[in-house]
């Protein structure tokens, strides 16, 4: 028989596996290789047809199987993609077995075992149905991993095919492995499940196996739908109290798990196991100390009324069960913790000398209200705490700003440092360090600078590339104009500047005008230059003949420390008679760069009126339209400030243009625009602050990554940097909310926090709607850690507000507990407007209770 290229086309273009597998087979192994090249450019040809890939897709697979050459050319044609769209439709799996078993093809149990090793979670639905019949097929087996388990258990184990589900091969090799593998779960369902309690029911699964199996899976923890299925199958299974008593070892382990309801099982099945008298007293306590620590209220809630039942039950137990009552006294919830203590005053009479112990050594822990109540049990005073002091807080003078690295010391390392660069590109110390270098070397060793870095040079287009790319004398990759971004609004001003920096530089390169040094490298890490460094670079420009650029004199003159303007530097640089040396020397004159005025537009609780449209949550950056939200806005304090007007204001108008746009994503450079005014805060928090916004209000992520690197900078603290920390705070993601915590932590530490600032914008974002405020709280607990009285002074702030409303808003009571604690925690005291009021409501809500106990914590009753 014989076949040629074109006659192989034809028979893939009928679509149809069986025959392209049947003409394969009739051919010597020289024949099919000879037509290895034409399988690859009929598919080549097929690229862009979408239509015709997917009906010829199954007879291409198969007659790549049949013609590439070794094993590794097959594994590779069959895991490609656009071959595996209609397996539903017509499944070649027997086919490819039939050509790979041809005389002189590579040998199918080496492509069963390559290709089943390289089956992955994000290809499974495509490639897990062939890698099974070509491990059958070949007589290689079952093969364990991840991906082939869970493809196991999703395809095979509910398949109705008999030779499947009952196969003696796969079902003693897979079943095991079922509970070890994450995400199982959402493989297995309530279909897979009820396979298995076939299986176990008519003696083909030991039952006891899956009952393990969950309880390991339960305790290692997985994802919210697989765990779902896997409790579902435990509880279908119905454990009786000899298999419960067999596993509460199990079961006590259970208890530490993340997903609430794996706690409630086994919770309830070891309260079972107690109700019969079968479960030892150690694992009624141990059961105790972990749950009473859980925020799952009703979980707590369950632990203390079978704490409460078992200590009335056997006198004999008091003493270890006060114990692990006295565990609840430091759940976070307050109101958990007072229950607890209810509970153990109910039973500490009975308890004797050993119960008293315990809840003084518990007392001594405590704060606020709750160690009033507990040594009022004891009938002692608690310790009276410092007024005024915070005992965690940092030391505001203790705080100094790192150095820079030291300069590039060779071309080898400036390559290195380039290399880096490339994977950690919003790296401000790094970029600055290259920078330098790169100036360095380029006059001291071009050739050898090129011949390094040339190799490096990326072929994508970016600022910090176009340097890179004119050091080494390559021209700019072209763009076309219909990939240029279109904007609606201004460039930001700090991205604008920096690009109009490394622009300078990049220039400068290609005309060979580039300085011997930059002026505006920093001395640390914050950003700021050493102004002596600076003079000097000055006096060497006079001396030499050379001028430095004019965006690195203006970033190095925006980067001068506040103290900068000191009476020697002045009358050094006065003698200066160079353009740059005069701009110094005005520059200091003037005492630096004035601070802004920041103002804030008050909250507006209507929706907006331009564009022909309501508020849908999107924010402008504009300052004349009206836009429901907090915006912050800087304005110069003086009109002749020598530098670049349009780097100390944010963009005015264009809001019908912005409203198209809605909010955008975080810049890429965010973490490079602190160090463009390292030693004014606000100004930078202006323009960050709208992409932290989106963090909160609209659920974005990003933009707070850039809130340490400002908390390092210099300036007072203002309503920008105050807006940012609110919405951070508030963020939706955790990662977020960290870098917040952290940029706040700082500031504390530094002496340069204003809470009662960020309180007051806490409150009126979070009354007005626009945060989420239990994410707040959250944060700001973690904050208080190293802060207290600074917690306690936003709280404070915040409270009035929020309390005034006549619907209270989700979180006030956690706001109200977390002034509690650090009120008691500081002894600082203060009014908060609108407290007693909410205090002496009736009922027993959370917030009135909350309001109450911070009410009898100021007032020291």
């Amino acid at each position: 028989m014989t076949l040629d290229a074109d006659q192989l086309r034809k028979l893939i273009s009928y679509a149809d596996p069986y025959r392209v597998a049947d003409a394969l087979v009739g051919l010597p192994e020289p024949a099919r290789r000879e037509l290895a090249g034409a399988v690859r450019e009929h598919l080549a040809g097929l690229d862009r047809r979408y239509d015709e890939l997917r009906h010829e897709g199954p007879a291409l697979l198969v007659a790549g199987a049949g013609c590439l050459p070794t094993a590794a050319d097959v594994v590779t044609w069959l895991r490609r993609p656009e071959l595996t769209w209609a397996w539903h439709q017509h499944s070649p799996f027997d086919h490819v077995v039939r050509v790979l078993r041809a005389p002189g093809r590579p040998a199918i149990a080496t492509v069963a075992r390559r290709f089943a090793d390289r089956v992955r979670m994000s290809t499974l639905a495509r490639q897990w149905p062939l890698a099974y019949a070509l491990l059958n097929a070949s007589g290689v087996g079952p093969r364990v991993s991840d991906p082939l388990v869970r493809g196991w258990v999703r395809y095979a184990l509910p398949s109705d095919r008999p030779d499947v589900r009952w196969s003696d091969e796969w079902l003693p090799v897979m079943v095991p492995q079922v509970f070890e593998v994450e995400g199982v779960g959402a493989d297995l369902r309530e279909e897979g499940g009820t396979v298995l309690l076939d299986l176990s029911r008519q003696g083909r699964i030991d039952r006891a196996d899956l009952l393990a199996g969950c309880l390991r899976r339960m305790r290692s923890g997985d994802r919210v739908t697989p765990m779902r299925h896997i409790l579902s199958l435990h509880h279908r299974l119905e454990p009786d109290l000899d298999e419960i008593a067999a596993h509460h070892q199990e079961y006590l382990g259970v208890l530490s798990s993340a997903h609430a309801q794996v706690v409630e099982t086994a919770q309830r099945a070891l309260r079972a196991l107690d109700d019969v008298g079968r479960l030892p007293p150690a694992a009624l306590v141990e059961a105790g100390r972990v749950i009473l620590l859980r925020p799952e209220k009703k979980l707590v809630r369950a632990q203390l009324g079978w704490l409460d039942r078992a200590a009335g039950r056997d006198p004999g137990q008091l003493p270890e069960l006060v114990d692990a009552l006295a565990v609840g006294l430091g759940n976070p919830a307050v109101d958990l913790a007072e229950r607890a203590l209810t509970v153990l005053a109910r039973h500490l009479p009975a308890a004797g000398p050993a119960g008293g112990r315990t809840l003084r050594a518990a007392a001594a822990g405590l704060t606020g209200d709750l160690a009033r109540q507990a040594y009022a049990l004891l009938g002692m005073a608690p310790p009276a705490a410092v007024s005024g002091v915070d005992p965690v807080a940092a030391d505001p003078g203790g705080w100094v700003d790192e150095p820079a690295p030291p300069p590039v010391g060779s071309i080898g390392e400036l390559a290195g440092e380039v290399s880096r660069l490339r994977r950690e590109g919003n790296d401000p110390v790094l970029l600055e360090r290259v920078l330098a270098g790169l100036t360095h070397w380029f006059r001291i060793d071009r050739a050898g600078l090129v011949a390094a870095l040339e190799p490096d040079a990326p072929p994508w287009s970016g600022q910090v590339w176009s340097v890179l790319r004119a050091v080494v004398g390559r021209e700019d990759p072209e763009i076309h104009p219909a990939h240029l971004p279109v904007r609606s609004t201004p460039e930001p001003a700090p991205r604008a500047f920096l690009h109009r920096r490394l622009a300078e530089l990049a220039a400068g390169f290609r005309a060979d005008t580039a300085p011997p040094a930059l002026l505006a490298t920093p001395a640390t890490v914050s950003g700021q230059v050493d102004p002596e460094r600076l003079l000097g670079l000055l006096v060497a420009a006079e001396r030499d003949g050379w001028q430095p650029g004019g965006a690195d004199l203006t970033q190095a003159l925006l980067r001068l420390p506040r103290d900068a303007a000191r009476p020697g530097l002045r009358t050094a640089a006065a003698a200066l008679r160079s353009p740059a040396g005069r701009r110094l020397h005005h520059w200091l004159d003037r005492g630096g760069l004035p601070d802004p005025l920041v103002d804030i537009l008050a909250v507006l609780r209507r929706p907006c009126t331009h564009g022909g449209g309501s508020y849908h949550g999107y924010r402008c950056w504009c300052l004349d339209q009206p836009d429901g939200r907090l915006v912050t806005t800087v304005r110069p304090a003086a009109a002749d400030w020598p530098v670049p007007p349009d780097l100390l204001t944010l963009p005015a108008g264009a809001a019908a243009r912005s409203r198209a746009y809605g909010v955008y994503w975080a810049p890429d450079d965010l973490m490079l625009w602190p160090g463009v005014l390292p030693s004014h805060r606000e100004v930078v928090a202006a323009h960050i602050q709208p992409y932290v916004t989106a963090a909160a209000d609209r659920d974005r992520s990003g933009g707070t990554e850039a809130l340490p690197a400002l908390a390092r900078c210099d300036g007072p603290f203002g309503p920008a940097m105050a807006l940012c920390l609110a919405y951070g705070l508030a963020a939706r993601r955790d990662a977020d909310r960290l870098h917040t915590v952290d940029a706040t932590v700082l500031l504390v530490g530094r002496g340069q926090f204003d809470g009662e600032l960020l309180g007051r914008l806490l409150g009126e974002l979070a009354g007005g709607g626009r945060v989420v405020l239990r994410r707040a709280v959250g944060a700001l607990e973690e904050v208080s850690r190293s802060g207290a009285a600074a917690v306690w002074a936003v709280a404070a702030a915040a409270l009035p507000t929020l309390l005034a409303l006549s619907e209270p808003r989700p979180g006030t009571a956690d706001l109200l507990a977390l002034a509690a604690g650090t009120a008691a925690g500081t002894g600082i005291r203060r009014e908060i407007p609108g407290l007693a009021e909410v205090a002496a409501r009736t009922g027993g809500s959370r917030l009135v209770t909350e309001a109450r106990r911070l009410s009898r914590t100021l007032s020291g009753s």
